[in-house]
């Protein structure tokens, strides 16, 4: 698809990034030769040799120039680069980037390395569901985990940074699990053995009955993409449920990433319901979210309300996104001494793994059932086109035909990974769409 509008700006973590907020920005300050996945631009004044300018020399050094846009996909910005042309962003972008003291950022090569893949054609992506049986075979141990969450929201709602390689005995009980999650995705899944740089991001969801909604969303380098508009995606991204009950929301997964246009029809969706011990990891670029919508829950009945609780843990090869450090000092020791004190395995005990053909399975064949409107996150959230006249009118939800809990037997008790996680199949007509919606007032 090529359009020459602009794509709109990843805006989720906007506080963070104020400083360069409104500072036009080289891409090639960040990826060097290395193609990466960002807006392409050709300038047809200044191109000889099929060359490439990033968003923001298209906008500032070929302001005046015959410039197309030509989609997203993977390149570098030859601006600075060219000798037709002289980059005005270059040397402050060098600044900014240098400021970030970053290991070169995830590409795509990076995400896509799936030393384990999938022959479910339905959904060509990994996803994996086990459960974890320390977590379930202990329910102090579960219990120990659920109130650090607690405390940790209470200081800090940022994500923290843990190596492959820590091995500081001081560890409070979620960065232990957050290893132990680490290591055995590292040997199991991706089967890597450099740990110079790998390591996972982790942070917790506390989430109470009447704020429960995590809407639709991609992880990623939030600096990276506020900044520079480049997506960085980490190559494995988990959750971790704690608690569980009839009336918390699943975790929902679309076959969509980033770069993919919201004119697609998608044809399949996952559902994972939560129970203490239940682990889901699946591809880092997926579109995903637990958004809140009567029609997803197994059950009306009020009355099994609970606080939802999950840890989540995504991997990245090259070292962490832009500003996500290990959990500081002060914060660990603010935690309650028996969560420091917790002691878990060496290594994660789990059950039987299980992947998308073996889940539960529901197709969806009645175009006349009534669709949910699922939001995304933020306005900004998917590198896709956006009519820049309908940006302060209109937001870009997910619609589809919800599934019937009738025909499906969920079931919640541990070893039931793969009946409590469910592929669902959308007919002809029935296809989920993403569309543009009046904004709510």
């Amino acid at each position: 698809w090529s359009k020459k509008r602009s794509p709109k700006r990843m805006q989720d973590k906007q506080e963070e990034s104020d400083e360069y907020e409104k500072t036009p920005l080289c891409t090639f300050a960040v990826t060097g030769n290395q193609p990466f996945f960002q807006p392409i631009y050709i300038c047809h004044t200044c191109n000889k040799n099929n060359e490439c300018v990033c968003e923001s020399c298209a906008d500032n050094c070929h302001e005046e120039h015959d410039v197309d846009y030509i989609g997203i996909g993977p390149c570098c910005c030859d601006c600075s680069t060219s000798t037709n042309s002289c980059c005005l962003l270059i040397e402050k972008s060098k600044q900014v980037a240098n400021s970030f003291q970053m290991i070169t950022p995830q590409t795509q090569d990076d995400v896509l390395l799936r030393t384990t893949t999938t022959n479910n054609k339905l959904f060509p992506y990994h996803v994996t569901s086990f459960d974890i049986s320390t977590l379930q075979t202990s329910s102090s141990l579960c219990q120990h985990l659920i109130r650090e969450c607690e405390q940790l929201v209470d200081c800090t709602k940022e994500t923290h940074w843990i190596p492959l390689s820590a091995s500081d005995p001081q560890l409070c009980g979620l960065e232990k699990l957050a290893l132990l999650i680490l290591k055995y995705h590292a040997l199991h899944t991706l089967h890597l053995s450099n740990t110079n740089t790998i390591g996972a991001e982790w942070w917790v969801q506390v989430k109470p009955p009447s704020n429960s909604s995590i809407d639709l969303h991609y992880d990623k380098d939030e600096t990276l993409a506020e900044t520079f508009g480049l997506g960085s995606f980490p190559t494995l991204s988990t959750v971790t449920y704690l608690t569980s009950s009839s009336k918390q929301n699943p975790t929902i997964l679309f076959p969509h990433c980033y770069h993919e246009s919201e004119d697609s029809e998608i044809q399949t969706c996952i559902l994972s319901y939560p129970y203490p011990g239940k682990h889901l990891a699946f591809d880092g670029r997926l579109l995903h979210g637990a958004p809140s919508h009567p029609s997803l829950l197994t059950t009306e009945d009020d009355s099994n309300s609970s606080v939802r609780i999950t840890f989540l843990v995504n991997i990245w090869l090259k070292g962490p996104p832009v500003g996500v450090a290990c959990l500081p000092k002060e914060v660990r020791s603010s935690l309650p001494l028996n969560c420091q004190q917790v002691q878990l395995p060496h290594s994660l005990e789990v059950g039987p793994s299980h992947d998308s053909s073996s889940f539960q399975y529901q197709e969806i064949t009645n175009n006349h059932e009534a669709r949910l409107e699922l939001p995304f996150l933020s306005a900004g959230a998917t590198w896709i086109n956006d009519d820049d006249s309908d940006e302060d009118s209109t937001e870009l939800v997910m619609t589809m035909v919800p599934p019937t809990f009738d025909k499906l037997n969920l079931q919640t008790p541990k070893d039931n990974a793969s009946k409590s996680t469910v592929l669902i199949v959308f007919g002809d007509g029935c296809e989920a769409q993403l569309k543009r919606i009046p904004k709510k007032k």
